[in-house]
């Protein structure tokens, strides 16, 4: 029988693990028997996740971004798993149209609209092409809503969540019509670091702060949709 793992980056923060592991028990009650690893902070790592295993293995990374754990690490790890695995890995999980639907139930959950304003706030990341295919992602999604969707890092290059907050009541605004207040939505699967911030900086803004994707009863579908391709 051909088992499936999700793999996850990991976090001090110990809700990661749970919901993570809680996502795993949803697609194993789809029919696809499921577990998850991680690539630091928590266990089973990688390496022992594979060993574990025997026979066809469908790997998926929980990462949103193509950054380096997605185009490097990722793939050396599996690169080394033992022979008695046949890993049929489906790279990571990206981002793409199949997410509006998603992103729309965050927005539409916390009193947001499609004529609402969105910051996509991100982890960041230093390379480039990763920071592209997020504003791509960005402005793909804003041809489906009227409200504008700008990408802010938690850090490093680009515009910063803060900044993004601060200027929000002219995000998408002709000759400084004021709007309703913009919606701060996390781009990460759980809770961590990056969504408290997200909810501290709306706080102080007087903004909304969206959840995170594993909180839309819509994200499960397309996890199990993706695993279900190869």
């Amino acid at each position: 029988m051909t088992h499936h793992v999700l793999i996850a980056h990991g976090s001090p923060d110990p809700r990661h693990r749970a919901v993570m592991r809680t996502l795993a028990n949803h697609v194993d009650a789809r029919g696809l028997p499921c577990s998850v690893a991680f690539l630091e902070h928590d266990t089973p790592t990688v390496q022992t996740a594979l060993g574990e295993k025997s026979g066809d293995v469908v790997t998926l990374g929980m990462l949103l971004a193509p950054g380096y754990h997605a185009t490097v690490d990722v793939p050396r790890l599996l690169a080394s798993a033992p022979e008695h695995v046949l890993v049929h890995d489906l790279g990571p999980l990206g981002t793409g149209d199949w997410l509006f639907a998603t992103l729309d139930w965050l927005v539409d959950d916390v009193g947001g609209s499609p004529d609402d304003p969105v910051v996509v706030a991100t982890a960041g990341s230093t390379r480039e092409g990763a920071r592209l295919a997020l504003a791509r992602f960005a402005a793909d999604w804003q041809q489906t809503r009227s409200g504008v969707v700008v990408v802010a890092a938690g850090t490093g290059p680009g515009l910063s969540l803060e900044d993004a907050a601060q200027r929000h009541t002219q995000l998408g605004i002709p000759s400084g019509v004021r709007t309703r207040p913009a919606v701060l939505l996390p781009l990460k699967i759980s809770p961590g670091i990056l969504a408290e911030r997200v909810i501290h900086v709306a706080s102080r803004h007087g903004l909304r702060s969206a959840g995170t994707l594993a909180e839309s009863p819509l994200f499960i579908d397309v996890l199990v949709e993706r695993l279900k391709r190869r």
